[in-house]
């Protein structure tokens, strides 16, 4: 949907008055002749920090939900375990 969307709103903009074209031509000016060169890794350079960083956040929320779910999970399995062997009393004395 985003997609569709974002072309839907920027092709005829683009069509209509070039803004795109001005907008990136100041961006790539300096990247020079990139066909008999290495990729330009511009972008890896700018978004790179900013992964590994999300990576790390979300390891840590992770671990720290496992951590937290394993205890309801522990606990979960007690209670149940506790109910089932009351019932078992309760069956026996019938």
């Amino acid at each position: 949907m985003f997609n569709w969307l974002t072309v839907l709103i920027l092709l005829p903009l683009e069509a209509a008055s070039g803004y795109l074209f001005h907008l990136t031509s100041p961006m790539v000016r300096n990247l020079g002749d990139v066909k008999d060169s290495e990729k330009p890794k511009f972008l890896k350079v700018i978004t790179d920090p900013l992964t590994n960083y999300i990576v790390a956040v979300s390891n840590q929320h992770l671990l720290a939900f496992f951590a937290k779910f394993s205890l309801v999970y522990a606990n979960m399995l007690y209670h149940i375990r506790q109910t089932a062997a009351w019932w078992l009393t309760v069956l026996r004395q019938l």
